[in-house]
């Protein structure tokens, strides 16, 4: 049994987490203590304008480069309360504006998501089932942008090779307090209502630490390098929200993307998932 103020917070700090998290989350807490200080920004550099300026572009140019629209990826979701840790493993293909596939490991049990433009599938053994979008989203920009907002934050991080890529990362840390200031994002309407009247729930916010990383392509020497900047290779967003009394709930989610563009991208057929539907 939890002790009573995490039966009380729990479901609190879980819903706070759930919002916060749409897009992101930062590297597990090794210990979990009552007093344990928020993680430190890494050590960087402002970004200065021209580089905000250069991230910007990057989550637009997901959302919009039509070099950027098929991709592999990899990548998974951990949760920790207290010793308690799960973790989510995820690996697929996105093609849009059709949609994506997705291989899923959820406590234990593997899955499989399919998107195509507005019908979700999810299957399980041999069979397909209808899917809904909630309360797991498998879009892994779903809430992206709602980082434009707060880029001015931003710190420059020494250049490091991912898949092979040449890329810059760039890290902005805030409290939850700030992230539900600042977005726009309409999931954080009923939060905002929620908490009017929740000094406590106000208090979790503001000690609640959210601190995202987004590595960002540079321009190389070739024409095709230079087309294939500014793309965004790997993101990971650290989510640390108070239990308390109790010590910390930390959520991590860390994703990486490669192949952008690959001619190899295809979504099953249609008609070949639905020849196995159930209902």
């Amino acid at each position: 049994m939890f002790p009573k103020a995490i039966r009380r917070m729990a479901p609190v700090c879980l819903s706070v987490a759930f919002l916060l998290g749409g897009c992101t989350y930062p590297s597990a807490v090794k210990e979990l203590k009552a007093n344990t200080p928020s993680a430190p920004t890494d050590i960087g550099t402002p970004a200065g304008p021209l580089a905000v300026e250069r991230l910007k572009k990057a989550i637009e140019k997901a959302e919009t480069d039509p070099k950027a629209q098929k991709f592999w990826y990899t990548g998974y979701v951990k949760n920790t309360i207290l010793s308690r840790t799960t973790t989510s493993m995820f690996d697929g293909i996105v093609s849009k504006p059709e949609g994506y596939l997705v291989n899923a490991r959820i406590a234990a049990q593997p899955y499989q998501y399919y998107r195509y433009h507005d019908k979700t599938y999810l299957r399980n053994g041999d069979y397909w089932i209808t899917a809904q979008e909630q309360p797991l989203s498998f879009d892994v920009w779903k809430g992206f942008d709602d980082w434009l907002p707060f880029l001015t934050d931003a710190v420059q991080l020494p250049s490091e090779k991912i898949m092979g890529v040449d890329t810059t990362p760039f890290q902005i840390k805030i409290s939850g307090a700030q992230w539900l200031a600042g977005s726009k994002s309409d999931l954080f309407g009923d939060l905002k209502k929620e908490i009017a009247d929740r000094p406590d729930m106000q208090e979790l916010l503001k000690q609640s630490t959210i601190k995202t990383t987004i590595w960002v392509s540079n321009e190389g020497k070739t024409d095709s390098e230079k087309e294939d900047s500014d793309l965004i290779f790997k993101y990971q967003t650290w989510i640390i929200i108070p239990l308390p009394g109790a010590g910390y709930m930390d959520q991590e989610v860390n994703y990486t993307f490669f192949k952008y563009n690959d001619p190899g991208i295809k979504l099953p057929d249609i008609s070949e998932v639905e020849k196995y539907l159930l209902y």
